[in-house]
């Protein structure tokens, strides 16, 4: 893990809101789950722009 990768999670784990759920990829937005397909496709576009 990138140095810039583990600031980005401690940064979310520091600012996060509880969710009902107690879950780590929650959309806030539109109060649902965060699939991990969806997970994945975001790294592979992060990982593409870095």
């Amino acid at each position: 893990m990138t140095p810039q990768v583990r600031q980005i999670i401690e940064k979310y784990i520091n600012n996060k809101i509880t969710n009902i759920y107690k879950l780590f990829f929650w959309d806030y937005k539109d109060n649902k789950f965060i699939t991990d397909g969806e997970i994945n496709c975001y790294l592979k576009r992060l990982n593409k722009n870095l």
